[in-house]
């Protein structure tokens, strides 16, 4: 077989495989059957090239070349077909001229089988190719041109207007490749007008158009073609492709030697044959190494990265116990894995009767819909995904597309995934742009989907356990009040201390999930005393013998045991329990000293010294605001932050 056979047979082959699987994929779709035509004219096309090939009589290559040729005829008006559903363009005019497309083809076959179009053949590149002439042929180049032309237009238009970047990049490699065909169709004129004699190109273009138009549907699901392939496919079909090349530089060297003279004795082809093939060898062969790289990085490299970050945070959201954290889980893990600039999510607020934006990343602000909004109802009832795309489908009515739309629009969002527990909407997973432009193909809302079930049993669980939580945490409240009852002095003491230490917390710019965690540990410092005796608490520090100091020391870890099962944040059990440590280390109970000390307990040391300055005692009435700086200076540094200090008065 020659070399140059090898280009037209696989352009015939994958033109005819591709269009009859995606005809498969949707017999009753226009999209897929106008394709299929498009592809179809394609391979035969190709395949005249094959006619002229293996047929040794010139005349009898005639008529199989004449035959063949009336593919040629159709492709201009099934591209502009299949242009014209794939961009959903209902213009009349435009669907006449496609009408006329197909008449046109038609009236071509006449002048053609009477010999007015293909007026002989030439043997060149080991095959017998048509020459074409007179006016058929002129009529023939206007109507290719036009076709061609006017159909890359609409694609470009298309891709201006598209609001989905996945869109923009399914029409984008189409587009790419129907160039390619209009630029390498070139020398097939030049050669069939035997302006040029020059091996034909558009061979080799087609097939990078089939190829890019192949990638296009296993990347981008062009026509909503869904495609999972395999590692091993990809790797035969690089590998066959480089080998096709290797060849065909093999063949490209020996008529090169032959041309300039080397080898020119009587041995045959097997000296220059074996000569090209190692110096090929040398330059193709890096070639071959890199192929697997290539298809990993092309297809494969992001999803298995986004599988494997789907799958390990899947296991982590099993493990979280409080809401705030599972949606920092969330929007930090599909931000940094999926390249997401805006992202939000969207829970019930039972108190407002409404789904607000609760936890955000990017361009967002706090959005309220009622439960009656368009796109609330419409994930409410459905429990699926909405993604922009969808709503590019026909079928959707006029009036619900537009006012989804403008939900998406709201909430800067390409797509909407519902939160979703024992039937009921927790929330909405709100996804926006992404960095380089990205869309998001249907295998990543199906993984996305995954996660968001997930997350909706672990919405539920949290809800759950906070609301038992605040049930624990009332009845500790309770006897943090009935310790604070046992005496007089210290009554209203940790809700006064917890209000100072909000506002210490908040001049150190901490989160707001820290501020609450310091609020809530200031107010059960001394939940521990309620196993401390009465009469212990009643009398002064300096009144205390070694044995009832000792009790009060205990009432820090007494405190950490009582609050243990309700689950809470690390910096409020870490205030109960070293509330009494000092900055110089001479605290109690584990002595820590200077930045061992967590700065929200530094916090609330100060706040709980304040508090209890300003309250009276039975050996002295409420210090002023002076006497408390006096004393509060004193201690920075020893018993004291000196920059909680600092703070405390700057805020005061």
């Amino acid at each position: 077989m020659s070399i140059y056979a090898i280009v037209p047979i696989l352009g015939g082959i994958t033109s005819l495989f591709l269009g009859f699987f995606v005809l498969s994929r949707g017999t009753k779709q226009e999209v897929n059957k106008a394709f299929c035509y498009f592809a179809l004219s394609a391979a035969i096309w190709c395949f005249r090239y094959v006619a002229g090939y293996s047929i040794p009589d010139k005349d009898l290559a005639i008529i199989w070349l004449t035959g063949l040729s009336i593919s040629l005829f159709f492709i201009p008006a099934t591209l502009f077909h299949f242009v014209l559903v794939l961009t959903k363009d209902n213009s009349k005019i435009r669907k006449r001229l496609r009408t006329l497309g197909y008449i046109f083809s038609f009236i071509l076959i006449f002048p053609t089988y009477l010999g007015f179009f293909i007026k002989d053949a030439i043997y060149v590149y080991d095959s017998y190719y048509p020459i074409a002439g007179g006016l058929t042929n002129q009529l023939f180049i206007l109507f290719f041109w036009f076709f061609f032309i006017y159909a890359t237009y609409l694609l470009y238009r298309k891709y201006k207007l598209a609001s989905s970047s996945i869109e923009k990049n399914r029409l984008k490699y189409l587009f790419i490749g129907i160039c390619i065909v209009i630029l390498g169709s070139i020398p097939n004129f030049l050669l069939a007008s035997q302006i040029f004699n020059i091996y034909p190109f558009g061979y080799i273009a087609n097939v990078i158009c089939v190829s890019l138009i192949a990638y296009a549907i296993l990347k981008y699901q062009l026509m909503d073609i869904h495609v999972v392939i395999r590692r091993s496919f990809i790797y035969s079909g690089l590998s066959f492709m480089v080998t096709m090349g290797f060849l065909l530089t093999i063949y490209v060297f020996v008529d090169l030697f032959r041309y300039i003279g080397i080898y020119e004795d009587e041995r045959g082809n097997f000296l220059p044959a074996l000569t090209s093939g190692l110096i090929v060898a040398i330059i193709i062969n890096p070639v071959r190494s890199k192929v697997q790289h290539i298809v990993d990085r092309t297809f494969f490299r992001e999803r298995a990265a986004l599988d494997e970050a789907i799958m390990a945070l899947r296991r982590e959201i099993t493990s979280i116990k409080d809401k705030e954290s599972l949606l920092r889980l969330i929007i930090t893990t599909l931000s940094k894995t999926m390249q997401i600039e805006n992202l939000s999510v969207m829970l019930w607020d039972e108190a407002r009767h409404n789904y607000t934006v609760h936890t955000w990343l990017g361009q967002q602000q706090r959005i309220s819909f009622s439960q009656d909004q368009p796109l609330i109802y419409w994930l409410r009832g459905s429990k699926r995904p909405l993604a922009m795309f969808n709503l590019e489908d026909p079928a959707w009515p006029s009036e619900s597309k537009a006012k989804l739309k403008q939900d998406l629009d709201t909430l800067q969002a390409y797509c909407c995934l519902p939160l979703i527990s024992k039937d009921k909407l927790l929330g909405v997973l709100n996804l926006g742009s992404r960095k380089k432009k990205l869309g998001y193909s249907q295998t990543e809302i199906a993984l996305l989907s995954m996660v968001t079930r997930q997350a909706g049993i672990a919405l539920e669980n949290t809800g759950l356990q906070e609301k038992l939580k605040g049930q624990l945490l009332a009845t500790v409240r309770s006897l943090t009040l009935a310790v604070e009852a046992k005496d007089p002095k210290t009554r209203g003491h940790s809700k006064r201390a917890g209000d100072l230490a909000i506002r210490l917390a908040q001049a150190f710019n901490l989160p707001p999930n820290i501020v609450e965690a310091t609020r809530i540990g200031v107010f059960l410092h001394n939940i521990g005393k309620i196993g401390v005796p009465e009469e212990i608490l009643r009398k002064e520090a300096h009144g205390l013998t070694e044995d009832e100091f000792w009790l009060i020391k205990k009432h820090p870890k007494i405190g950490v045991d009582i609050i243990h099962p309700l689950n809470l944040s690390p910096e409020t059990i870490d205030i109960v329990l070293h509330h009494h440590e000092r900055i110089d280390g001479l605290g109690y109970p584990d002595g820590l000293k200077g930045e061992e000390i967590a700065l929200p307990t530094r916090i609330a040391v100060v706040a709980d010294a304040f508090a209890a300055m300003t309250s009276p005692r039975s050996y002295r009435p409420g210090m002023s605001l002076e006497e408390i700086r006096t004393e509060l200076q004193h201690g920075a540094g020893s018993q004291f932050c000196p920059q909680v200090v600092k703070t405390l008065f700057a805020i005061l």
